[in-house]
């Protein structure tokens, strides 16, 4: 997910629910989801290099790739969105 600004990207919740390694831009509230080597890899904005440098990083090490999904994926647990609406409705109550 190579964006340049970004709220939260939920559609990264989606990826890692689907167990789809995660390589994306370290904006907005993406490290809110991603964190570095954890549950993902970050690069920085605008720096096709560094994209194209953590696309074969995840490419030649598959036991990377497989840790950050199966990280990803018990992450992605506490994001479902019937947990999301439970607490959006305590918020504004």
């Amino acid at each position: 997910m190579p964006s340049l600004h970004e709220g939260l990207g939920s559609i990264l919740l989606d990826a890692m629910r689907a167990r789809i390694p995660i390589v994306a831009s370290n904006v907005g509230g993406i490290p809110d989801l991603v964190k570095h080597e954890e549950t993902g890899l970050l690069v920085s904005p605008n720096v096709p290099a560094e994209i194209v440098k953590a696309l074969n990083r995840l490419c030649a090490d598959s036991d990377l790739a497989n840790e950050l999904v199966d990280n990803a994926f018990s992450f992605s647990e506490d994001y479902t969105p019937r947990r999301m609406f439970d607490e959006y409705s305590t918020f504004y109550r």
